[in-house]
């Protein structure tokens, strides 16, 4: 199933200049320098007919189910670099709530019947939760998964626990707790296993990073140069259906990143039935697809549609908060935007080569656009600018600068002294971004993925 060509033409556009890196982390586009925002060509007073167009970079993405028969048993979200091969490999639980903590039931996703032959579920209701819009989707079963994975014979994995099956009936020990090179079979035999006790439970989902992480591995210790078609711009064509999609990725370097959940918003929610459920940390989940594919990153809601850029180097963070992270950092604020019902459309959290200047700036797309995301609570003092390029996907880039981090802190104290005088005792912690949610203990910090919480 291909995408709709006509969303690509949105018409909301903003300020940034896209630069196409092929990178091993999560992070795979790597596309503002805060110099390129900053150079004269942004304050001389184009009209906006005649400013050049930039677009986003190809970056197809394919959402795949797993299955054992109709029982769900592992979710994953692949998405190519732009260069054409490797990328990026997003996990998440297969017990997810659909219904994202919204109404008085609970509604795992893995709790309906699956087919081979109809994947609507994932696009009607698990991709516009996962915020994107996927090339291809499709559910697979084992012997369609080994054909996905090609011709590797075995792959090194981690097994967080033992891997037990009980599709047969009976319980089956498929792989045993421990690192060691695993053949493809037995992993594959891993991904689709259903473990016992009835519904699926977040208690396994480590199994399935785990398994996805030894093949990135492997597929990343193997690469090779394909003979890629180009389109008429001079960049890989896209892929045209899964197997093709996964034959590059696999020529590549490949990430793995687990979506974080959000443990307190399940503590809060109704559930009635008891049900086994996560929720997905909204925030981390923009902030990994925004950074990775923003070309399919949906913008629903009804407000301005921002890029973020966050070149702060670790020097800048250190000075900051202690334990404090450029993803923290980000996803703090696209939390804040998606509370005000902003769309987060970009996200580049690559270091500058000299961290992060003092002010935060903001090129709009237009007047209008740069009056209404100049907020000074949110972003504290700017500098704005109206953009002499016009980049369809969103209307406004905000580069932040530590004038952004001195604003973040000047208010988390202000917060903390607030409560001490509230309470008495202040519990006072400016670590930035901490949000509670509950990052997979799998994340691959070798590989260089952005993990919230690394």
């Amino acid at each position: 199933m291909t995408a709709d060509p006509r969303r690509r033409e949105r018409a909301s556009r903003i300020a940034i200049a896209i630069l196409v890196a092929s990178v091993v982390a999560i992070v795979a586009l790597s596309v503002v320098a805060v110099t390129t925002l900053r150079s004269s060509e942004e304050g001389t007073d184009v009209q906006p007919d005649d400013r050049p167009t930039q677009r986003f970079p190809s970056t197809p993405v394919a959402l795949l189910a797993v299955t054992n028969g109709e029982r769900l048993s592992a979710l994953t979200v692949m998405v190519l670099d732009p260069s054409g091969q490797g990328g990026s490999i997003v996990t998440m639980p297969v017990n997810l709530d659909i219904s994202a903590g919204i109404g008085d039931e609970r509604t795992p996703f893995a709790r309906r019947a699956f087919s081979t032959d109809d994947p609507s579920a994932l696009t009607e209701e698990l991709a516009p939760m996962l915020g994107i819009e996927p090339a291809f989707v499709e559910v697979v079963d084992a012997a369609r998964l080994t054909e996905l994975l090609g011709e590797i014979e075995s792959a090194p994995v981690a097994m967080p626990a033992d891997v037990i099956d009980v599709s047969s009936g009976e319980p089956v020990t498929v792989a045993e707790f421990g690192e060691r090179r695993l053949p493809v079979g037995t992993i594959v035999a891993s991904l689709t296993a259903i473990a016992p006790g009835g519904a699926p439970s977040y208690d396994t989902h480590g199994i399935d990073v785990a398994s996805w992480k030894g093949l990135a591995k492997e597929w990343s210790l193997s690469t090779t140069s394909l003979d890629l078609v180009l389109d008429d711009s001079g960049t890989p064509a896209e892929p045209v259906d899964l197997d093709a999609l996964m034959e590059r990725l696999r020529a590549g370097q490949v990430a793995v990143r687990d979506l974080a959940i959000d443990p307190t918003a399940a503590l809060t929610v109704d559930n009635e039935a008891g049900s086994d459920f996560v929720i997905l940390d909204v925030a981390d989940r923009q902030l990994v697809f925004a950074a990775i594919a923003p070309e399919r990153v949906l913008t629903p809601n009804p407000t301005l549609t921002f890029s973020i850029v966050a070149p702060f180097d670790s020097a800048q963070l250190a000075g900051f908060a202690e334990g404090a992270t450029t993803e923290k950092v980000v996803r703090e604020l696209i939390s804040q935007l998606l509370f005000i019902e902003a769309n987060v459309v970009f996200v580049d959290v690559a270091a500058g080569d000299v961290g992060a200047v003092a002010p935060t700036v903001i090129v709009a797309e237009s007047d209008e656009a740069l009056e209404g995301a100049s907020i000074d609570d949110l972003f504290g003092p700017t500098e704005g600018r109206i953009s002499a390029r016009d980049t369809d996907g969103s209307d406004v880039t905000v580069v932040l600068g530590t004038d952004y981090l001195v604003h973040r802190a000047s208010i988390i104290v202000e917060r903390e002294t607030a409560r001490s005088d509230d309470d008495g005792d202040a519990d006072f912690d400016v670590s930035a971004g901490d949000s509670g949610e509950q990052p997979s203990d799998t994340a691959d910090d070798e590989a260089g993925t952005v993990d919230a919480d690394e």
